[in-house]
């Protein structure tokens, strides 16, 4: 799948696997996304090609109250975009209740750079079909035991493990991690193995 690394707003080559991923989904234009700390919503995101080029709905969590204002300007840009101001910790289901903003979207982007690993743990309700999480890339991927930081990350292990808990299938490691609900897997959908050794 790495293959199909393309990047246009992305860094490590996930706007071509997203791209890749929803056709072999069948995910259509005007879908939903949600991205934080989405900053300007353009930086390196995950997400923008999916709002400027396919009319997509996007939540948009943002932390700090400085680059939150550069958020709003691009919200003027483009209105499908929900703006949130506050940390994500242990509220994203919260956080989904009071933007009105529906949990069952196609594509979640988690990037904190800390406690990513936490936030996903504690979400119950918000259920994409696929999610891109940052893990601690300092752990080397061949670690096939849970490595956790509050201050650094989370390692690939404990990651995929927690994946695997909440149904869902790692398929690609781009420096980011990106999961396929298991419901909606099929055998079209390659599955990367390389970098995993003990997934072998």
């Amino acid at each position: 799948m790495l293959s199909q690394r393309k990047n246009i707003y992305t860094q490590f080559g996930e706007d071509g696997i997203i791209e890749y991923l929803f056709k072999k989904l069948d995910i259509k234009d005007g879908g939903t996304c949600c991205e934080f700390g989405a900053w300007d919503g353009k930086h390196l995101s995950n997400t923008s090609r999916l709002v400027k080029e396919h009319e997509f709905r996007a939540l948009y969590i943002e932390g700090d109250p400085v680059k939150y204002q550069d958020l709003l300007k691009t919200c003027k840009e483009y209105p499908t975009i929900t703006p949130v101001n506050e940390m994500v910790k242990d509220n994203l289901d919260e956080i989904f209740q009071r933007a009105a903003f529906p949990y069952d979207i196609d594509l979640l982007s988690i990037d904190v750079d800390s406690i990513d690993y936490e936030i996903w743990k504690a979400t119950q309700y918000v259920n994409p079909k696929i999610v891109i999480i940052e893990p601690d890339n300092t752990v080397p991927s061949w670690i096939k035991k849970p490595v956790y930081s509050p201050q650094k990350g989370a390692n690939y292990w404990i990651l995929t493990e927690l994946g695997c808990e909440k149904g869902y299938t790692l398929v690609c490691n781009t420096s980011n991690l990106i999961f396929v609900r298991n419901d909606l897997m099929t055998p079209e959908i390659e599955i990367d193995d390389r970098l995993f050794p003990w997934h072998l």
